[in-house]
């Protein structure tokens, strides 16, 4: 198989296959083409996009992570480590409920059950450890991404303020 782009900016497949036979003696070749020109525009677009769409995630002000069905994070922005006090290798090896306040896990736990089960939304306040000791006070809103088994939760945590702890729990 063979990419070729022809004048006027049209790609095409080249295929060749070897005609052959009922002795199986090849007695000619059958060429093909096929003409892919809108799905090399469209990978085109998308691979141009993929470093924008990173630097939207990866330098965003609010702090983003993704978790595994376990609670696993996945994937986290520089925002989310900084605002957890961990580096992101030191997070990899932490599940959410390691990390949140035992009472607050206790009253999120049926919530996070929901969002793999039903992919139900949900955003609450509550008390995550740094590493170092602290406790720090956040405002996450979590969401399932339909992306093929298992639900994956990306959770959005804003620094949460002493205003904004008053309204511990409530669906989108």
């Amino acid at each position: 198989m063979v990419e070729r782009v022809a004048d006027k900016g049209l790609t095409f497949i080249m295929r060749i296959r070897l005609y052959r036979t009922v002795e199986n003696m090849i007695d000619g070749v059958v060429v093909t083409f096929v003409r892919i020109s809108d799905r090399k525009r469209a990978d085109d677009v998308i691979l141009a996009s993929e470093p924008r769409s990173s630097a939207i995630v990866t330098k965003a002000t609010v702090g983003g992570a993704e978790f595994d069905v376990d609670g696993r994070i996945i994937l986290a922005n520089e925002t989310y480590c900084a605002l957890a006090g961990h580096s992101f290798d030191q997070l990899r090896t932490l599940r959410v409920q390691d990390a949140m306040h035992p009472d607050d896990w206790q009253q999120n736990a049926e919530w996070f059950a929901r969002l793999f089960a039903e992919g139900e939304a949900f955003r609450f306040n509550g008390r995550f450890f740094r590493r170092d000791g602290t406790t720090v006070w956040t405002h996450s809103n979590l969401s399932a991404l339909r992306t093929g088994p298992p639900t994956i939760p990306l959770r959005l945590v804003p620094r949460s303020t002493p205003c904004n702890r008053a309204s511990r729990y409530s669906v989108p």
